[in-house]
């Protein structure tokens, strides 16, 4: 059977990071095996206490301090194919069986996203409301042109939420420079000329991003807007003893990014 490997980046943000192992674990255990690493960045002691309590809590998952990060993202490139994700993103829905993602990413593929569907109607970063473009419907999941897409459903290229044939995408990393997960994305975006024309997901998206606050001074994404919550707030939080409370986090949401408020749990 095909596996899936996933490469989490995380930086300063290790309660968040908890949250979306949390998800991991109830809904993409059989998805992702044990092939989980995360290539972490601690910029202060308590931070660094953080990721240790979080490795400690899911032993399953190996975590690599940040060094080279191209380096270290293609070290990490193991198995048929492979994910990323951000560490402030969640699982909301029982992933495929990874035989859907090998019927799905044949040559005209370029990706298959788990955080699109027919669900996903407004781009929160853009503020603009989008639509599916015209689909095709393949026995369990959709494929499109993405050059026919508007934002998300014209965006092939994420580092969050999409999974890529691992010789395809390492193919990609090795061409390009970066330093940080975001010029990453951006970089990648250069390689868009040379893709296959199509994208693919389930028809009920199965992750989001949360983006509630900020962690790199590049790329002002835009966050906070409805909830906010600061890196060293959370962290302390994490240290006291605190996780946040997936059980009752949204399942069905509109955009492949959506502001949400977390719920804690004493651990």
């Amino acid at each position: 059977m095909s596996k899936v490997a996933l490469i989490v980046f995380s930086k300063d943000r290790a309660m968040q990071l908890d949250a979306l192992l949390q998800t991991i674990e109830k809904y993409g255990k059989d998805f992702f095996r044990t092939n989980v690493r995360i290539i972490y960045k601690a910029t202060a002691l308590r931070f660094r206490a953080g990721y240790e309590l979080v490795r400690q809590d899911h032993p399953h998952a190996e975590f690599l301090e940040e060094i080279d990060l191209k380096a270290d993202i293609l070290s990490s490139m193991s198995d048929d194919y492979i994910c990323m994700n951000s560490d402030d993103d969640l699982y909301c829905n029982p992933l495929p069986d990874p035989a859907v993602i090998e019927k799905a990413l044949i040559s005209d593929t370029a990706c298959f996203s788990l955080r699109l569907g027919l669900n996903i109607d407004y781009c929160h970063t853009m503020d603009s409301p989008i639509e599916m473009p015209r689909y095709e419907e393949c026995g369990g999941f959709i494929k499109w042109n993405w050059a026919e897409g508007k934002y998300d459903f014209g965006y092939p290229l994420s580092i969050v939420g999409h999974v890529f044939r691992t010789s395809f995408i390492k193919e990609l990393t090795e061409s390009i420079e970066f330093r940080n997960p975001n010029f990453y994305e951006e970089r990648l975006q250069t390689c868009s000329g040379k893709i296959p024309p199509k994208m693919a997901s389930m028809i009920l998206s199965c992750n989001y991003g949360v983006p509630v606050n900020l962690t790199n001074d590049s790329h002002k994404n835009r966050n906070g807007i409805t909830h906010s919550y600061g890196l060293k707030e959370l962290n302390d939080r994490l240290l006291g003893g605190e996780r946040i409370d997936i059980t009752n986090i949204p399942t069905v949401v509109r955009a492949a990014q959506t502001e949400i408020e977390y719920v804690f749990r004493k651990a």
